[in-house]
């Protein structure tokens, strides 16, 4: 895209909102920092063609490649970011969201502040949502008394009441990662946000299995008699 401004202008082919690949219409350009006849950085106001979508975004660019003379126009533009981004929600198996629909809801909300580039406390957002997960997992599946699980701290709820060895497994790693998050010093070093999110997954997993093995159970129970014996 060239118009006011020298040197290529490439906008962005993804929208920032539904996150379809699209070909967006150019309502304006202006720029900021700078004199006006050697702007530094240039904004593009943009907007979704797509009929369900047709959102109005806000592309921003930094020139690079100035000329000594900063009057000569010269440079290119380079794509910076686009606002206002809306996270893609995660999509998790119908267990889990009807286990914990908090968790599903937090993590989405830790995703969004990962994708904010806010990396000092999405991590801690993710640690509050294995939390939920762990808890509403013990109280809906486990039939644990709610008061009693609600006052525990997560590890003790991971230690004493998870008894699947998959589940207690990975949630009680993604727990220590999980507290590295929030607290001051960190004990696992070598570890970060991705490895806790791998953890959290694991967890999801095995616990939309635990849930599904046990109503699979419940619906076909063992035969007794005669017929536990037939082939």
């Amino acid at each position: 895209m060239k118009g006011a401004f020298s040197g290529p202008v490439d906008v962005p082919d993804t929208c920032p909102v539904c996150h379809k690949g699209v070909d967006p219409v150019v309502h304006s350009l202006g720029w900021h920092q700078g004199e006006p006849a050697s702007p530094r950085k240039l904004q593009v106001v943009l907007r979704c063609p797509r009929d369900d979508c047709q959102r109005i975004f806000l592309a921003s660019y930094e020139r690079t490649n100035l000329a000594a003379n900063p009057s000569q126009e010269s440079g290119c533009w380079l794509f910076k970011s686009c606002a206002p981004f809306e996270h893609s929600a995660r999509e998790f198996e119908k267990p889990v969201h009807d286990a914990s629909l908090a968790f599903v809801r937090i993590y989405g909300q830790a995703a969004q502040a990962e994708a904010l580039g806010l990396d000092d406390i999405c991590g801690a957002g993710y640690r509050k949502a294995l939390e939920f997960l762990i808890k509403d997992y013990l109280i809906s599946h486990k039939r644990l008394d709610r008061t009693e699980i609600e006052g525990l701290f997560l590890g003790k709820c991971i230690k004493d009441h998870v008894d699947d060895p998959r589940v207690k497994s990975s949630a009680e790693r993604a727990a220590w990662l999980g507290n590295d998050e929030t607290h001051y010093v960190r004990r696992w070093t070598d570890k970060d946000v991705s490895d806790l999110k791998k953890l959290i997954e694991l967890t999801v997993h095995w616990i939309a299995a635990d849930i599904l093995t046990k109503e699979l159970e419940s619906s076909m129970p063992s035969p007794t008699g005669p017929a536990a014996t037939a082939t």
